[in-house]
């Protein structure tokens, strides 16, 4: 019923209610409001009926609607503090603090904002977050030989040391599988390196992908450096400039936060097909022992679209992979996904795929808002 109506219910009968006069200052019963109402005139009912029907709407809005985006003001704050405990930021309008207020709650109140650390935690839900590891700019094709020293490690990989410091292969302290590169630091901070030539690597921009760790005994931040160097002229790599000079230039990799392996990254651009060495060798000038590892090391094309891989390290695991593909064709037969954009659709496959379906559809509807990555790939890895 509408308002006017029941105004008409309680006045006096012998008022005459179809005359202009009370149409215009209480209202008319036969009255056709426009859509949308952004004001109380809108209604077209009478003076009084208008401002009734007005606040009549505005209290059901407030107290039975399931429209977030029409809250303002006071009442918006009142209903984001309640769901998510948010205030509003000094000079932050509505629409922002709407923003806000969804990206929590659509993301199941995720706190984490970088895409890559949101999927960290997903995938915590379903194992521990200790074993889970992300990584970005991941590569389908790879220029470096036995990256995780799995196959012959002395054959494939070069070693130098001086003085007390040494490289190894250990089965000991790895990332996952058998093996990895343990190299230790002499108290005078002798020279210790590992590192392998590249051949023929074409003119492209590449990711060099590699994991790390070390055993806290450094009291300084500098672990140890990355080098790259190219046959044709002898000159470096200047990963600050992203050019090729005749100095000495490397980029040193700093300790890690904890005891746990880390990914660590770096991207290089070769102008011109050459044969690359990429070399890893303590700092030196410390009177400190130490020993950091290395493991899974990668280096291939960037691709023009974004990827992630999650790495699941546990020793109870058995080795295998699911390969999470968006697109309407099945991806096994081609890695051509230059159109790929948001993960709407995808297939599983691999090793555990058809299990783990209904937790990729989980993770997608967790992290859709901050824009999921075209392509993701998940690896079960063992330690021993």
């Amino acid at each position: 019923m509408s308002v006017i109506a029941e105004l008409n219910d309680f006045m006096m009968t012998m008022l005459d209610k179809t005359t202009d006069e009370y149409e215009a200052i209480f209202g008319k019963e036969d009255f056709t409001p426009l859509s949308p109402i952004d004001e109380s005139s809108d209604y077209q009912c009478g003076a009084i009926a208008n401002e009734l029907e007005y606040v009549k709407a505005f209290v059901d809005y407030i107290t039975r609607t399931a429209d977030f985006d029409g809250f303002q003001g006071t009442y918006l704050e009142k209903l984001v503090y309640y769901f998510t405990g948010l205030k509003r930021w000094y000079l932050e309008t509505d629409e922002e603090l709407i923003n806000r207020f969804k990206a929590l709650i659509i993301r199941s109140n995720n706190p984490s904002w970088i895409t890559v650390w949101m999927i960290r935690d997903v995938m915590s839900y379903f194992v521990d977050v200790e074993v889970v590891y992300v990584t970005e700019n991941i590569t389908l094709d790879e220029f470096i030989t036995d990256g995780s020293f799995e196959l012959d490690p002395t054959v494939n990989w070069n070693t130098s040391a001086a003085g007390s410091s040494t490289v190894n292969f250990v089965s000991h302290d790895m990332f996952y599988g058998l093996t990895c590169a343990e190299l230790y630091v002499d108290s005078s901070g002798s020279a210790c390196s590992l590192s392998q030539t590249l051949t023929g690597v074409s003119a492209a921009h590449y990711v060099l992908n590699f994991f790390t760790k070390d055993d806290r005994l450094l009291p300084t931040d500098d672990l140890f450096e990355v080098i790259i160097t190219r046959a044709s002229d002898g000159y470096y790599y200047n990963f600050d400039t992203l050019e090729w000079q005749a100095a000495s230039a490397s980029r040193v990799i700093s300790k890690n936060p904890g005891t746990r392996y880390e990914s660590k990254q770096l991207f290089v651009d070769v102008p011109s097909l050459d044969d690359l060495t990429i070399t890893f060798q303590n700092v030196g000038g410390t009177s400190d022992e130490y020993t950091f590892y290395i493991d899974h090391v990668e280096f291939g094309t960037m691709l023009d679209y974004p990827t992630v891989r999650v790495i699941l390290v546990d020793e109870n695991l058995v080795s295998g992979f699911t390969s999470l593909w968006p697109g309407t064709d099945d991806p096994i037969a081609t890695y051509d996904y230059d159109v790929a954009s948001y993960t709407e659709q995808s297939f599983v496959s691999g090793f555990g795929g058809e299990g783990l379906l209904p937790y990729y559809q989980y993770l997608l509807a967790l992290i859709k808002t901050a824009g999921v990555y075209p392509s993701m790939q998940v690896l079960w890895r063992a330690h021993t």
